[in-house]
């Protein structure tokens, strides 16, 4: 997401033109200005170049994150993109309903299944399901931290301090948060990507 007046590093090739760059300021739930994905109807594997508008310069400086594999997986997921816009707008449809009948918000029916799964809401609210076996490193949660993992705007001798600072905070487990900590400024999350890496691979830099 940008704040009112940067500049948006990519833009969908739908109804606008690629050469200009307008100050927006996006709903929640869009994907991040710097990598917009375009129209696919279908669920095909296709190359990224196919359906992926990435802003000017944006792969260069960032060539270590974006690779060709990082570039074809997201192209592998762009078809769920339109479901994901159907459920966004389904949401907003819902909201404006209820704003303007003066609704409230309901509980889901009991005997409702959640989407995706076999199981009724009744049986989730009771337990009556089995989930996966929770990891060895996350059950201990007693104290948890979120952020992000880069500062915006800094060389990353100052950004990747982020990372440090977390891994030096004592917490039992944290997330180095993608989205509402990192507000999605600019390039930032493609930032908190390489300081990622770099820490985990023990770069000099990171030392």
């Amino acid at each position: 997401m940008l704040r009112h007046g940067q500049e948006a590093q990519v833009r969908p090739l739908e109804n606008r033109s690629l050469t200009k760059h307008e100050p927006s300021i996006p709903p929640r739930g869009r994907v991040p200005e710097f990598l917009r994905i375009l129209p696919c109807s279908s669920l095909v594997l296709m190359s990224h170049i196919d359906v992926l508008d990435t802003g000017a310069g944006v792969l260069e400086r960032y060539a270590d994150v974006l690779t060709p594999k990082a570039l074809d997986v997201i192209a592998g997921l762009v078809a769920l993109d339109r479901e994901r816009k159907d459920l966004m707008q389904a949401r907003l449809e819902r909201r404006r309903r209820r704003a303007q009948n003066a609704e409230r918000i309901q509980f889901l029916d009991p005997e409702s299944t959640i989407p995706r799964t076999q199981i009724k809401v009744g049986d989730a609210r009771a337990g009556r399901f089995t989930g996966s076996a929770i990891p060895a490193d996350l059950q201990c949660q007693w104290i948890q931290g979120t952020g992000p993992g880069a500062k915006p705007r800094s060389p990353i001798e100052n950004s990747i301090r982020n990372v440090a600072y977390a891994l030096l905070s004592g917490a039992d487990g944290w997330m180095f948060d993608g989205e509402d900590a990192l507000g999605q400024i600019e390039t930032m999350s493609l930032d908190n990507q390489r300081n990622l890496r770099l820490a985990f691979a023990r770069d000099p830099i990171f030392l």
